[in-house]
């Protein structure tokens, strides 16, 4: 996939999770009154309508697309990507197994603090510390691997049952998982 098609999806998840945030801050907003709350959640509902419409015209172009290869090395000053994995894991089981995105993020940079390198805390081109970044694309990975929720427009991250499992276990599975069907083996027993 080029990088046109890679910026697209980079910029469609900060999106959609900045959205959610934003759902999430009205909801809790104290200084609005409720006439004012009511409307702006009625407006993001109706741009929520508007993403998922977008992102259906979205998918099929994306299916079409070659699948990206996640680069083989990670830059040398930086901390890799798939060290994000396990600890974002651990951050969503011990908060319950959901928290908001933001949270997440903040979460995962504590724990990983001792393992983070300068680099880390650095601004990407498109402006974004490099160490949320990661994580948000170990969430992207985690996701794809079947361990994180695909949720649209809450604006948290929550585990599935395989993801509870892979953090119990300590173990981020290399292909994806499907949820155990009775009688089928657990990947993580």
């Amino acid at each position: 996939m080029n990088s046109h098609y890679q910026t697209i999806e980079q910029n469609w998840r900060i999106l959609l999770e900045s959205f959610g945030d934003a759902q999430s801050a009205t909801r809790e907003d104290k200084a609005l009154d409720r006439d004012t709350r009511t409307e702006l959640l009625a407006r993001l509902e109706a741009l929520a309508t508007t993403l998922r419409a977008l992102e259906s015209c979205w998918l099929p172009i994306r299916e079409r697309m070659p699948k990206v290869v996640e680069p083989a090395e990670d830059l040398p000053h930086t901390t890799p990507q798939r060290e994000y994995y396990l600890p974002l894991l651990l951050v969503l089981r011990e908060s319950g197994g959901r928290l908001r995105a933001m949270d997440a993020v903040l979460a995962t940079k504590a724990c990983m603090h001792s393992r983070l390198l300068e680099a880390d805390f650095e601004a990407t081109s498109t402006g974004r510390i490099r160490h949320d970044v990661n994580t948000r694309f170990a969430r992207e990975r985690l996701k794809n691997l079947g361990l994180i929720k695909a949720t649209v427009g809450d604006g948290h991250w929550e585990l599935t049952e395989a993801g509870i499992r892979a953090a119990q276990a300590g173990i981020i599975p290399v292909n994806p998982v499907q949820e155990t069907q009775p009688g089928q083996m657990d990947l993580f027993s």
